[in-house]
């Protein structure tokens, strides 16, 4: 069963998004901060990882820089999901395998997360 971090501050959103997964055959943790994320992932690596870009304490790109360098392989597959802007080029060289601008339909990011396991 594949382990699936999702970083999300919006509580509905990140309600729905660990339901679906769960359906899907995941086991899932929600982290609604830079800080529950990190301590997700002193307790467990995950297979994949989705990231919200906008955390209410902190930028999800520079979480994402120091859990890289810290904690989290490169092996493990990123999908990023934010309201504002960024380039996908930026996303690429931060190691991100997927984006999704908000807000998006919640079969589709089960694509991306079916499409990122398989890769």
């Amino acid at each position: 069963m594949a382990y699936v971090l999702v970083v999300e501050d919006e509580p509905v959103l990140a309600e729905v998004v660990g339901r679906a997964l769960e359906r899907a055959g995941m086991a899932v943790t929600l982290a609604r901060s830079c800080s529950e994320a990190r301590a997700a992932l002193a307790q467990r690596t995950p297979d994949l990882v989705i990231l919200d870009l906008k955390l209410p304490d902190g930028d999800g790109l520079a979480l994402l820089r120091e859990l890289r360098r810290a904690t989290l392989p490169p092996t493990v597959p990123v999908i990023a999901v934010t309201a504002g802007f960024v380039t996908r080029s930026e996303l690429r060289r931060n190691g991100v395998q997927a984006f999704l601008p908000k807000p998006y339909d919640v079969r589709h990011l089960l694509a991306a997360v079916v499409a990122a396991q398989a890769a």
